[in-house]
């Protein structure tokens, strides 16, 4: 039987400044309810669940901000320093 990954609701606010969520390997992101007058969203992690890792579910707003969810970048440090 296969495991079901976590899902992790969470809310943003800000009005300026800047939310980088890092997820683990495998972690996927809804950030379709997030919203932004001036702000940016952007994820660089899959939307929809699928791998190994959590599922985060955002809500919330930005506002004149942004947001960034992406993956750990443990392995282009790893491949880096060796």
């Amino acid at each position: 039987m296969r495991q079901v990954p976590p899902r992790i609701d969470i809310e943003v606010s800000t009005g300026m400044g800047e939310i980088v969520l890092v997820l683990p390997e495998g972690g996927s992101a809804d950030v379709d309810a997030v919203s932004g007058s001036w702000g940016e969203v952007k994820t660089k992690v899959p939307s929809t669940p699928g791998g190994s890792g959590p599922h985060i579910v955002v809500h919330g707003k930005v506002g004149m901000g942004s947001l960034t969810v992406r993956g750990s970048r443990k392995g282009w440090w790893k491949a880096v320093m060796g």
